[in-house]
């Protein structure tokens, strides 16, 4: 094969994956996105690298949202460094990992046996399918792209010959543990690719022997970093209930995968707590599917289609706070690619014809790009989901945050109402009403009439949510807020207390408490609390509200530090130079009265420069310039 004809395929299927994801290069941010990469200070500096494969913390600026998947922050800090928030750059690194597996399913259909045509229909049926559309474009989903790359390559690697190819599959084996979870089930399919596979000579026992060493070392880092014990005993629902559900789902999980139709974002899907007729009617068609798979398919068949039911092993056993996902489907659908590969000249060659494929794909790939316009934003996403499962609660709420977010009070405000319709007790369709009440009041004059009752009204909707749930975090701090707006200071810190105690690592708690301390003036216990928030979360806003309350306590050391560092997070904002070159002014006057000249000239030198920089990003600026008038005056 000359080198022309061997990069001819991976040219094509580049084009192909290019064309069909090209118009979903704009989409924006999607809910986990927010508090995972957007609002998540931890991935905005290459430093935090090492940090990422120890604290399962830094994966969310939400330390109760803490997930192990180091990778996957990895990728998001340089996709930061490259280029900020550029929602363009994340969408083309998702696409480039899309080709990068369509490029294995290749690989591994050629090496399992497929003729190059067959193997080229398999990539393109995985490249184009429209189920892959929820891992690419949605940004938080790289990790199952992460996952499914790695996860492929070390199958590809285990499969062939040589300790350097075994090598790199280990390395892809651990790379892919450390972007999610899914991949322990990796070292089950090359042992029963052993048995089953046309390469079984190539994967020895030793081999499959290491894998499960390293699967076990990968599940002992878990528990010692407290990651899988705290998902443990916060599970969304018990053992039994999870497989009575996930029956269900496997029905539907086939369907989507052979039959791609009216994918959404949340499928109208309910929990099976109890044997209903659903659930056996479920679990009969599965497993009548799976003897027939037994009983009538060879080996090596029945190992592509066992590697659905496998992959999504962890998934099914393990209950998740969301019953079924597409994305869960990424990985799966490589193994049912693959399959198509090897079935295509005894099925599908001959059935529908080599003229007929060409037509197929192209109405797949349209389907693919219809399904990416879904993901141009939060408001269309939602709305088509809204749509689309009209009794799912969820689907309400997020539609009403994204109507609330464009400006759409009023749209809002009738979503959550219908979430509550499905659901009475759905406590964040409560809360984000409530906090649609509030940000109605906090947006009125002081003096308006209607204020007063607007915040009572979001304070009636946050205490109708805590009497079903105390400790909701969401509602304690709203409510906090309302009783600090409704001139209730003493009962809002109570609440701000009582919040914190129960959520002690939520750095917006910290920081509320501190902004209502400060205004009662407090500024010891204020500063405290911007302390730990600064801890938690070390945000400029954050670390300027410290030195604001380091100067009220007329701690001007300490306050030039905080002013300091909110400067070197943000240097193009004006705010944080001028309070720095303010407070040195305080703090060059506190040692000349103690006689210390020397430390005087040295903090006004350095409210000099700071007056200088706040001048190079707003020139003109009068009150800096009568500043260095008042310096250079006073240095003399």
């Amino acid at each position: 094969m000359s080198k022309s004809a061997h990069w001819r395929f991976p040219l094509a299927l580049g084009a192909i994956v290019a064309i069909s994801y090209g118009n979903g290069l704009s989409g924006s941010f999607h809910y986990d996105d927010f508090h995972s990469l957007v609002a998540n200070p931890h991935v905005r500096t290459l430093t935090n690298i090492p940090s990422f494969f120890v604290d399962p913390g830094l994966f969310s600026s939400d330390a109760d949202k803490a997930m192990y998947r180091p990778m996957l922050l990895l990728t998001y800090a340089i996709n930061y460094t490259l280029g900020d928030y550029e929602v363009v750059g994340y969408h083309i690194f998702n696409t480039i990992l899309h080709f990068a597996c369509s490029l294995l399913v290749w690989s591994i259909a050629r090496q399992s046996g497929s003729s190059p045509r067959a193997a080229g229909w398999a990539a393109c049926l995985f490249a184009l399918h429209p189920l892959a559309t929820e891992s690419v474009n949605y940004i938080s989903s790289r990790s199952e792209l992460l996952g499914a790359c790695f996860y492929l390559a070390s199958f590809r690697l285990l499969a062939a010959s040589g300790s350097q190819a075994y090598l790199g599959g280990a390395i892809c084996f651990v790379l892919g543990l450390l972007s999610k979870e899914m991949v322990i089930t990796l070292p089950f399919m090359v042992w029963l690719q052993g048995m089953w596979g046309e390469r079984s000579d190539r994967v020895g026992r030793a081999r499959t022997l290491w894998l499960w060493l390293l699967a076990a070392g990968y599940m002992a880092w878990q528990i010692w970093n407290r990651f899988l014990p705290n998902s443990v005993s916060q599970a969304p629902r018990g053992l039994a209930e999870q497989l009575l559900t996930q029956f269900k789902a496997s029905v539907l999980y086939i369907k989507l995968m052979l039959v791609p139709t009216a994918l959404n974002v949340e499928h109208q899907f309910s929990e099976s707590a109890a044997l209903d007729g659903t659930v056996i009617l479920s679990a009969v068609l599965f497993f009548t599917l799976a003897a027939l798979v037994w009983v009538r398919v060879g080996g090596n068949t029945r190992f592509w289609l066992l590697w659905p039911l496998i992959v999504l092993l962890p998934a099914t056993v393990v209950p998740l706070n969301v019953l079924v996902n597409e994305h869960r489907l990424y990985l799966p659908l490589a193994g049912l690619a693959v399959l198509v590969g090897r079935m295509w000249p005894h099925w599908f060659a001959i059935r529908l014809g080599a003229a007929l494929w060409p037509v197929l794909f192209v109405l797949i790939g349209i389907h693919t790009i219809g399904r990416n316009a879904v993901w141009e934003s939060e408001l269309s996403l939602w709305a088509d989901s809204a749509a689309k499962s009209p009794s799912m609660a969820r689907s309400h709420v997020h539609l009403g945050n994204a109507q609330a977010a464009s400006g759409d009070a009023r749209g809002a405000e009738e979503s959550f109402r219908r979430a509550l319709e499905i659901e009475s007790t759905h406590r964040a369709a409560r809360t984000n009403l409530a906090n649609l009440y509030l940000e109605y009041a906090l947006k009125l004059p002081a003096q308006e009439p209607v204020r007063p009752a607007a915040l009572q009204r979001a304070l009636t909707e946050f205490e109708a949510v805590l009497d079903s749930d105390a400790n909701y975090r969401e509602a304690l701090s709203g409510k906090a807020t309302t009783l600090s707006q409704l001139g209730r200071d003493e009962l809002a810190i109570a609440t701000y207390r009582q919040l914190l105690q129960q959520h002690p690592h939520f750095a917006d708690g910290h920081y509320n408490i501190g902004l209502l301390l400060y205004d009662v003036g407090d500024y010891a216990a204020a500063a405290a609390a911007f302390e730990r928030a600064a801890s938690l979360h070390p945000d400029e806003d954050v670390l300027n509200e410290l030195g604001n309350a380091y100067t009220g306590a007329r701690q001007f050391s300490k306050a030039a530090r905080s002013y300091r560092a909110a400067h070197e997070l943000s240097p193009s904002d004006a705010l944080y130079p001028r309070n720095l070159g303010e407070v040195l002014i305080a703090l060059g006057g506190e040692r000349l009265a103690v006689g210390d000249t020397t430390g005087c000239l040295q903090a006004w030198q350095e409210s000099r420069s700071a007056f200088e920089r706040l001048l190079r990003i707003a020139p003109g600026d009068t009150k800096a310039m009568a500043r260095l008038q008042f310096l250079a005056e006073h240095m003399r």
